[in-house]
C-alpha cells in the first residue's frame, strides 16, 4: 500500500532540506510503487543525479503509478508536471534577471547566482512535483477505500 503523507509535510520537507527532500521521497515512493506492483517497474532513484535522467526516472515512474493505481493517475500527466516544475523554474532562464557585473568578479558573482538559483530551482522543484504527484496518489488510495 503506498504512504499518505500530507502535501503540507513534503513543502515544509523540501523548504528545510533544501531541495534535497526530493531524492529521498523520490526512493521510498519508487521503492513503495514497486512492492505495489510486485515488480521492478521504477528505476533505482540513483538515475535522478545523472544529467536528464530525472526525466527518464519520472517517465517509469509515472507509468508505474499508472499500472498500480488502475490507471487513477496518468504517467503522462506526472511526466508533465516534472516537465513543466523543471523548464519553468530553471535557474539558467534566471540570467536574464541578472544585474550588469563587469572586471573581475564577474565570475565570482555568476558562481554564486548559479548556486543560490540551484538551491531555489531545487526547493521548487521538489516541493512542486512531490506535493502534486504525493496528492494524486494520496487522492487515488482515498478512492480505492481502506482495503487499498
Amino acid at each position: 500500500m503506498l504512504e499518505k503523507p500530507s502535501t503540507k509535510k513534503i513543502l515544509l520537507l523540501s523548504i528545510i532540506t533544501l531541495g534535497l527532500y526530493f531524492f529521498y521521497w523520490a526512493s521510498k515512493s519508487g521503492a513503495q510503487v514497486n512492492a505495489a506492483a510486485h515488480q521492478k517497474l521504477v528505476p533505482s532513484a540513483w538515475l535522478l543525479i545523472v544529467p536528464f535522467g530525472g526525466y527518464w526516472w519520472v517517465w517509469y515512474y509515472g507509468l508505474a503509478l499508472e499500472t498500480v493505481s488502475f490507471r487513477r493517475i496518468r504517467g503522462s500527466d506526472v511526466f508533465l508536471v516534472y516537465l513543466i516544475a523543471t523548464l519553468v523554474f530553471s535557474p539558467y532562464s534566471s540570467f536574464r534577471v541578472m544585474p550588469d557585473v563587469s572586471g573581475h568578479h564577474l565570475w565570482q558573482f555568476i558562481l554564486i547566482f548559479l548556486g543560490i538559483s540551484l538551491v531555489i530551482y531545487g526547493i521548487i522543484v521538489s516541493a512542486v512535483f512531490c506535493s502534486v504527484v504525493q496528492s494524486k496518489i494520496n487522492k487515488s488510495v482515498a478512492s480505492r477505500g481502506p482495503t487499498a
